[in-house]
């Protein structure tokens, strides 16, 4: 596995939605990875988040983005 796909949800529909917005556990997903030593890469699928933004404020929806993927990488390298 290579890449593994991430978006946070409610736990019952495919929200796709930005990671830390929803239910997802991404603190046990994060162990669950380090505990595998995964080194492939995370990719985003967050049309639910960012089809809520136009031309004039998606520079805010990318950096949300960018602060979420952050996030889950300061996670994994602090374990």
């Amino acid at each position: 596995l290579k890449a593994l796909h991430i978006h946070d949800n409610d736990l019952h529909y495919d929200s796709h939605e930005i990671p830390f917005s929803m239910n997802i556990d991404f603190d046990a997903i994060i162990k669950a990875l380090k505990g595998i030593d995964y080194d492939g890469d995370l990719t985003l699928e967050c049309p639910g988040y960012i089809n809520k933004f136009n031309k004039d404020n998606v520079d805010k929806a990318v950096k949300n983005l960018y602060d979420s993927v952050k996030k889950l990488y300061d996670m994994y390298k602090s374990l």
